[in-house]
């Protein structure tokens, strides 16, 4: 029986092992964001030779001055050394983090916490994109195990490398600080709870935690700071409630949901996220880093029109998604019930706990319908369910595991290793600056996007 065991396991991890090689063979780091304003950001900051004097896109100089910076200095050795693939590095860092912390909070081994994750294909399209969605989704998740099991077990310090966590996630994206945000209302709810008695741990927190956790709350804070005095915008340049900006808060989101405003943000996240809302609005669905395509619309149940519209929904195989909230629920419903017998909750529950107050509030924030935005709240049921099938020695956690990963492969890796077997290898070697040449548009200099006045830049540096 160990011996099975440990074949298991060995096939698991080498799986692991040629999902990350292909990641990191079929890296895309030159997708649009990053030509039209990351990189061009990254080269005016760091003064990178032969980028640095590439004029951006004036509209987006706004972006500039009041966006979150850290993914200028996560771009930064990439481009000014000409090494597309090193862009895979804060990828990597941010899922070695995560698999260390699973391991340290006893809820998952490495291999397992990979596939876990990488079994949904936006997570994995992410993950092999030049992107800040993994890098953030995976620090806000590391950021809410390690957080929910320091306040468990009384460790102030761990808390504070958590919260170090949600300060780099929150100056790399704007939805990280408000996912933080979030996060740290919940511990401080669950401090509460359990300093009252509502929770029952083995001790009670002490006040230090208390101290770590509202400091860390005005430290996360300090860019939206800067920009509401500077700017009188916390979220500056993005219009946002009561602030004022140069571009509108884009809020695209299903409209048959609108009915049961306030509470269309939690709908419209599970509708996305289990793929129904492809189903209801027609929409053929696409399996891409956001799901961008997916506003071809053929006439669904509850939208029999063929239309266009804007609404990025989807991602994640629905059949993974359901599996593993469906599973989520039961250690959420037996939480619940000592909670109610007033019994004492272990660690795993405390965790379950706290993630359920983290993923409820999260659904409400904007655009939590577009996954990529909000992969930690993809992530997180995700791990805790399969860490509670692992623990009740469930027989289908394997066989279930290893299909949505090679669904998820299959719809990530089917395409370039097609093109690599047509062309030669040499398609696979160039392939983070395959597109990057635009031949005659390059040469003749006829560039309208500043996206394309970088690529050509980009492509003479790396050439």
């Amino acid at each position: 029986m160990k011996t099975k065991k440990q074949g298991n396991e060995l096939i698991l991890k080498i799986l692991v092992i040629i999902i990350l090689l292909l990641a990191f063979v079929y890296f895309d780091p030159f997708i649009y964001d990053v030509l039209a304003y990351h990189g061009p950001f990254a080269a005016k900051q760091f003064m990178i030779s032969g980028l640095s004097d590439v004029l951006g896109n004036p509209s987006l100089i706004h972006r500039y001055q009041g966006f979150a910076p850290f993914w200028r200095l996560a771009l930064w050795p990439s481009l000014s050394l000409g090494l597309p693939r090193l862009i895979f590095a804060p990828n990597i860092i941010a899922l070695t983090l995560l698999c260390l912390c699973l391991k340290w909070a006893k809820v998952l081994p490495w291999y397992i916490t990979t596939l876990a994750i990488l079994a949904y294909p936006i997570v994995l399209f992410n993950f092999r994109s030049g992107y800040q969605d993994f890098f953030v989704g995976t620090l806000i998740t590391t950021g809410a195990i390690g957080g929910f099991y320091s306040l468990y077990t009384n460790r102030s310090n761990h808390l504070c490398a958590s919260i170090f966590l949600l300060l780099i996630a929150s100056l790399t994206k704007y939805q990280a600080y408000a996912q933080s945000l979030i996060l740290l209302g919940s511990l401080l709810a669950l401090y509460f709870f359990a300093a009252r008695g509502f929770v029952k741990l083995p001790q009670k927190p002490n006040t230090k935690l208390l101290v770590v956790l509202l400091i860390g709350t005005l430290v996360i804070s300090l860019h939206s700071i800067f920009n509401l005095i500077l700017y009188q915008n916390p979220f500056y340049p993005i219009e946002v409630g009561p602030f004022s900006g140069p571009e509108n808060n884009y809020t695209e989101a299903p409209v048959y949901t609108r009915f049961i405003y306030p509470f269309q943000g939690l709908l419209n996240h599970l509708l996305s996220a289990t793929e129904l809302d492809w189903v209801f609005r027609g929409v053929v669905p696409d399996y891409t880093i956001d799901s961008s395509r997916s506003q071809i619309q053929y006439g669904g149940v509850l939208d029999p029109r063929s239309l266009s519209g804007y609404n990025r929904t989807g991602g994640t195989y629905a059949p993974v998604y359901i599996f593993a909230i469906l599973a989520y629920i039961v250690p959420c419903s037996d939480v619940l019930k000592k909670l109610h017998q007033r019994s004492i909750v272990n660690s795993f529950d405390f965790m379950v706990l706290g993630s359920l107050l983290f993923l409820t509030m999260s659904s409400f924030l904007p655009q939590s319908h577009e996954l990529r935005y909000y992969l930690s709240m993809i992530m997180t049921p995700s791990l805790l369910s399969v860490s509670y099938l692992r623990a009740a020695k469930c027989k289908l956690l394997l066989p279930a595991l290893l299909f949505f990963v090679l669904v998820s492969s299959s719809l990530n890796f089917a395409r370039p290793l097609h093109s690599t077997f047509k062309n030669n290898l040499q398609y696979a070697v160039n392939y983070p600056k395959r597109d990057l040449d635009r031949g005659r548009l390059c040469r003749q200099l006829i560039v309208s996007d500043p996206a394309d006045a970088f690529s050509c830049a980009l492509f003479d540096k790396l050439n």
